[in-house]
């Protein structure tokens, strides 16, 4: 009780005079450096600690309830942002069926649904995240995509037929313009429009409103769009035109904005605002879209560039780009500034790429991430852009941290790295700030999270026998993180809060959804 008056009254002082204290480096060299915490970051990891580990019926008396309610909502946000819980739910076992491909799981977040289809019984059931049967319906062999709520799947037994399913109505498009053979490349977020591709060559692209039965863009080279979909890029032959969909009563007009010709290759950044364009003879250009002129040129770098291996960051102030030579260089560039502001050399595949937060370079035997916020410094410190950087560099200046091969990805969210390691059979959800593991489960060959949020996860098991599904959540109140241990520790369920009434008026106040995962 004493440590927790401690940290309490730290957190008074740390509201009232220490929110912006650093302990900072003096050389600005060494920026990259690892940095003494804030006093309001060490804080905020002794309540943490308390929240998990002190005593559960101190923590709940009525009297320390009252005093963590009081902190404010965005103190309390930082603080149990850092804790992650997570409960199982749906599970299925192949024990009947070993062929894993016939078997399939989908998220939908709106409803907080497992969605399972199994194409072998031609079936698709909608499930709680507990594993609650909720409806099924019958689905004819063919080809799904799926996107929130919206479940759209191709007949293969009556092509053109499309099969439209959203939570408890099923609708049947009967004469939908698909080619006899295509992929679903995505629904929008709109979840009324979607884009296919043909499965055969020639390659061609189509944009389909499956809810009006409209065809906006017909076997087109490509169709991109930005990440929040206000912009769209059309290339055919070697035109782009980018377009912008304005809703119109119940559909979308692609209004058409800008042209531009004789364009040979070409790649979008994802704040729907620039180019990087390669025109015949020519260097490679960003150019601004809407003042369609140049930001930056590559006719001073002496390899020639390779628009393919080209990513942009998640907010697209950053672009990293390759050249065709062996030594697999990539320049990072500034897109605000139109600048070159560092290099790196990768001994080989795969292209690097940008997660929302992170900058990831691979190599062989590690990956090393980099966070985007670092690149941003690095460019304004960056003055000799013709230094080239291994990963190994980058790792001892402070400036990424390197994980060995068990890297395998990002949490929706892109706070979190996924780490499987082979040789433990472990697969962990890590905190790449820390370090540390959020969750940790034996036996995983496999993952698909939810989207967009990330709470849920379908974890398939090593030996491709079963899976099962976890509800994951961070968004907790303090009150909240505690009212779940006390129903874990105590073993109570919401009924018998009633001899507690400051933990069931908790309760009480919960959203549904976070109640849910008290149930499990």
């Amino acid at each position: 009780m004493q440590n927790l008056r401690l940290v309490l009254f730290n957190v008074v002082i740390l509201l009232s005079h220490a929110s912006g204290i650093i302990c900072m480096k003096e050389d600005p060299i060494k920026y990259f450096e690892k940095q003494a915490p804030t006093l309001r970051q060490l804080c905020s990891d002794v309540i943490v600690k308390s929240i998990q580990k002190d005593n559960i019926d101190t923590l709940t008396s009525s009297e320390m309830i009252e005093k963590f309610s009081c902190f404010p909502e965005e103190l309390d946000r930082k603080i149990t942002k850092k804790i992650l819980y997570y409960e199982a739910g749906y599970k299925y076992s192949y024990e009947n069926d070993k062929n894993i491909s016939n078997y399939r799981i989908m998220f939908d977040e709106i409803n907080k649904y497992v969605i399972a289809v199994d194409e072998k019984d031609t079936t698709l059931t909608q499930f709680t995240t507990n594993g609650e049967k909720i409806r099924s319906f019958s689905l004819p062999e063919g080809h799904s995509c799926y996107n929130g709520s919206v479940v759209v799947h191709q007949d293969y037994e009556k092509i053109p037929s499309l099969h439209i399913i959203k939570k408890d109505i099923k609708r049947t498009i009967f004469d939908a313009p698909l080619a006899s053979h295509c992929n679903f490349e995505k629904i929008l977020k709109n979840q009324q429009e979607l884009v296919w591709e043909t499965s055969s060559s020639p390659f061609k692209t189509t944009l389909y409103d499956f809810n009006n039965d409209l065809k906006i863009y017909e076997s087109v080279d490509g169709i991109e769009f930005d990440k929040d979909e206000k912009i769209c890029m059309v290339t055919n032959d070697n035109t782009v035109i980018i377009s912008a969909p304005k809703k119109n009563n119940d559909r979308n007009e692609y209004e058409q904005k800008i042209v531009f010709n004789d364009i040979e290759k070409v790649c979008l950044n994802s704040n729907g605002k620039q180019l990087l364009i390669e025109r015949k003879g020519q260097p490679v250009e960003l150019i601004d879209i809407e003042e369609q002129k140049a930001i930056f040129s590559f006719k001073g770098v002496k390899e020639k560039i390779n628009i393919n291996t080209a990513k942009f960051s998640d907010d697209g102030n950053h672009l990293i780009v390759g050249s065709y030579v062996k030594d697999k260089t990539f320049h990072i560039l500034d897109t605000k500034l139109g600048k070159i502001f560092m290099s790196v050399c990768l001994s080989e595949h795969p292209y690097p790429l940008f997660d929302k937060k992170y900058l990831v370079l691979k190599n062989k035997d590690q990956a090393c991430l980099i966070p985007t916020k670092n690149l941003s410094k690095m460019s304004e410190i960056s003055k000799n852009i013709s230094s080239i950087y291994t990963i190994k560099e980058i790792v001892a200046s402070g400036m990424g941290k390197a994980y060995n091969t068990d890297f395998k990805g990002f949490h929706p969210n892109g706070k979190y790295i996924v780490l499987r390691s082979k040789k433990k059979n472990e697969w962990k959800l890590v905190d790449p700030k820390t370090g540390k593991p959020l969750f940790v489960i034996n036996n995983i060959a496999d993952h698909s999270f939810s989207k967009p949020t990330g709470k849920m996860i379908c974890l398939k098991n090593i030996d491709y026998t079963g899976f099962e599904c976890f509800s994951l959540r961070n968004d907790f109140t303090i009150t909240e993180c505690l009212l779940y241990r006390f129903m874990k520790e105590k073993n109570i369920i919401a009924s018998g809060l009633l001899s507690y009434p400051h933990m069931q008026e908790i309760y009480n106040k919960m959203d549904n959804d976070k109640q849910l995962l008290l149930h499990c």
